[in-house]
Order: C-alpha cells, then structure tokens, then sequence
C-alpha cells in the first residue's frame, strides 16, 4: 500500500503538468496544446511507473517529439489523407526501429497531427516542452533508475502485418 507521501510525490506531478497543459490551451485558446497521448505519457511514467518506459528516459523525449514534429510536416504537404497517414505510420515505425523501442505513444504523436489537421507551430512546441518536461520529471523523481533492460523487439512478421492492417 503506497503512503499518502509516496501517493502525492507520483500523482501531483502527473496531474500539475496536466493542468499545466489545459490551462496553457485556455490562456493562448489553442486546443492543439491539449495532447492525450502526452498526458497518457505522464500518467505511465509517473503514477503507474512503466518500467519499460522509465528505463529509457530520454525516449520519453526524443521518440514522441521527432515522430510529432515528422507528422506536423507530414501533415502540411498537399497530398491525400491516406498518403499522408502511411507516410507517417511508416516513420513512426522506422523511428521505433531505429532506436530499437516500442514506445506506443510515438504512434500518437505522430498521428495526431494528421488527423487533426494541426496548422499550429504551438503543436510542435507543446509536444517539445511537455516531453522534455516528462524527461526531466524522470531525472528529478527517480535519480537512481534501473539500467535500460534490452527491450523486446517485435518480430518482422508483426510490423509487416501491423503495417498492413494499418494501411487498409
């Protein structure tokens, strides 16, 4: 059972940048600032303490800001909406490989933009902040994380058939 001390030192964390967010969104009323896969982030690191996800703080940063910045220019070519969605599934699967990660939120980030027809540069800077935010949350918090474990990597066979359903 986690004590009132420990509960406040993962919840409010979380829930602060959160409302951070919202309020951020209210004060420059722009709703491309309120970003659930972000929020989804904090909550995992934070409040339920995915160990996948916190042995590799710098992910947390990196992965979502290049697939949500990829997905941001993606977005603004002047192409059909089904080009620009394999575009960025398949960047966002390359990025995941790349960088031997299975981080699922990246997914998120880079999508979002698309479906939403983000136009905003405030997009991009509420996704660069609040997962830098995220990074140094992790430092600060939890200063003696455990070593990076080797990730389980999906098979070919499953990013072959995750792409093919996604491109139908």
């Amino acid at each position: 059972m986690l004590s009132v001390k420990n509960w406040l030192h993962q919840t409010l964390p979380a829930y602060a940048i959160i409302f951070l967010m919202i309020g951020a969104a209210m004060v420059f009323n722009n709703r491309e600032i309120i970003l659930p896969e972000v929020s989804a982030l904090y909550i995992g690191c934070l409040i339920y303490q995915n160990p996948a996800w916190l042995a590799r703080p710098f992910h947390l940063f990196l992965l979502p800001s290049l697939t949500a910045v990829g997905g941001f220019f993606i977005n603004r070519l002047e192409l059909n909406l089904a080009v620009k969605l394999v575009m960025v599934l398949v960047l966002v699967v390359a990025v995941l490989i790349l960088f031997k990660s299975t981080l699922a939120p990246a997914f998120a980030t880079g999508l979002l933009p698309v479906i939403t027809h983000a136009d905003s540069m405030m997009f991009v800077y509420a996704i660069l902040v609040l997962t830098l935010l995220l990074y140094m949350s992790i430092r600060l918090l939890h200063q003696h994380l455990p070593p990076a474990e080797p990730i389980k990597r999906p098979s070919h066979q499953h990013k072959l058939l995750y792409l093919s359903f996604a491109s139908v």
